[in-house]
């Protein structure tokens, strides 16, 4: 049960990852490393920034404020500066531990921390929230004890059920034994419904996603994208919670550089140029509505190309660094991590029956076929060239329930033209 006497706003966030390495290398461009070397810390920067602009009333982590046990000099100065500027503002912090930074295995150097600092130990532990002398609300969160806890912690909040007061929880946990995550604290959508918190803020998966709005039970993502898995791409952020006589939530960006990736059709683009021109027009729309200082895309390459184009990309390498330069000139905060290549050359079916490997196979024994009653009015099912015809269609990933009629022939060389042709069959 929600308090209405008092209205009160704080920020969500988890997964800081402070001194994270960053996985991330382009042969391409070597500013991707310096860029990426203060992401993190930046962005947690940004968002004490953010709180004091927004006159928030605390920030809750929801654990992996470090990437690793060792917790860096570097990582530790920076946290202590921020925290230090959000005590000057009134704003209270109250953080949990996680599996990449485990409470009792911790290799933190002796700091200074200003009061307004709160931590999480490893068995739940609840702190009272107070505004202008009056008690609003209770904070309870727990820490991992070591880094591969198979403990379901959910189970060991307190049931608050009943109170007037409002609720918050703070877990870092996998609720509903998401795969992309290590199932490190797994619990239950229930195992968290039951306790009766007004606010699970939740920490571990790093893709934003609301499990359920009453109670609020959110996961924020993590604050700045590590490399190019799909779950750290677009934009990350924290979520900022505003309680009053309801409550609101709004996802806020603040990752200082965001990972993206783009594809491209190269259908009926005409020359390299344009397919320049293509890959910067969205790389550059895709930063201007990230809101991040710098984008690190990687371009994937579809559709069917004409000859020139198919021939340039056949040094897929050099139009990589070709195209690294053309998106610097044009627009510094996008840089280029890597280029890939599905596509395919346009090509009539006669193209296509001169070759000297499968497709052109394939393509000589449909002919054959449909080119002869006597074989079509011969369908058993050891006839070696039905056994032939069916082996050549599953070496291309075209296997079908073919019934071998002259309909069915005509099908299949229709899907061939589809996949391989730029003339589809009259």
């Amino acid at each position: 049960m929600i308090s209405k006497s008092v209205d009160f706003k704080f920020i969500h966030c988890s997964d800081l990852h402070l001194d994270s390495p960053f996985r991330v290398h382009s042969s391409f461009n070597s500013d991707v490393a310096l860029i990426l070397h203060d992401a993190a810390v930046d962005s947690f920067s940004a968002l004490c920034e953010f709180a004091i602009d927004e006159y928030v009333d605390f920030i809750v982590i929801s654990g992996d404020v470090y990437d690793g046990i060792e917790r860096g000099l570097r990582a530790q100065l920076r946290l202590l500066r921020e925290i230090s500027k959000l005590s000057v503002s009134g704003i209270d912090v109250y953080m949990a531990f996680g599996n990449h930074d485990p409470l009792s295995q911790g290799g933190e150097i002796a700091m200074n921390w200003p009061s307004n600092l709160h931590i999480f130990p490893v068995e739940p532990c609840t702190f009272p929230l107070e505004k202008d002398g009056e008690l609003y609300g209770n904070i309870t969160g727990i820490s991992y004890r070591t880094k591969h806890e198979q403990r379901n912690l959910a189970q060991l909040f307190p049931d608050v059920s009943g109170s007037a007061l409002f609720e918050m929880a703070a877990l870092h946990a996998n609720v509903g034994g998401n795969i992309e995550h290590d199932n490190y604290s797994p619990a239950t959508l229930e195992d968290l419904v039951s306790k009766g918190y007004d606010y699970w803020a939740l920490g571990h998966i790093h893709k934003r996603a609301v499990l359920s709005e009453s109670p609020l039970i959110i996961y924020p993502g993590n604050l700045q994208g590590l490399h190019m898995k799909p779950s750290e791409r677009g934009p990350k952020g924290a979520e900022l919670v505003a309680v009053g006589s309801e409550v609101s939530h709004r996802f806020i960006p603040l990752a200082r550089v965001v990972f993206e990736q783009i594809e491209v059709d190269l259908t009926g683009v005409e020359s390299v140029d344009l397919l320049l021109a293509e890959c910067g027009e969205k790389a550059s729309a895709l930063v201007a509505n990230s809101g991040a200082a710098s984008l690190v895309v990687r371009v994937h390459l579809v559709g069917v190309a004409n000859e020139d184009i198919y021939r340039a990309i056949d040094d897929l390498d050099s139009v990589a660094q070709t195209l690294a330069e053309e998106l610097q000139l044009n627009d510094s905060n996008v840089l280029l991590e890597g280029m890939s290549s599905s596509v395919m050359p346009s090509r009539t079916l006669d193209d296509l029956a001169g070759l000297s490997d499968v497709i052109g196979e394939l393509v000589a024994e449909i002919e054959k076929w449909s080119q002869s009653d006597s074989m079509l009015d011969r369908m058993m099912i050891d006839d070696p060239s039905k056994k032939g015809i069916i082996s050549k269609l599953g070496r291309v990933g075209l296997a079908e329930s073919l019934k071998f009629d002259q309909a069915d022939l005509e099908a299949a060389r229709r899907v061939l033209t589809t996949l391989f042709a730029k003339e589809e069959l009259s």
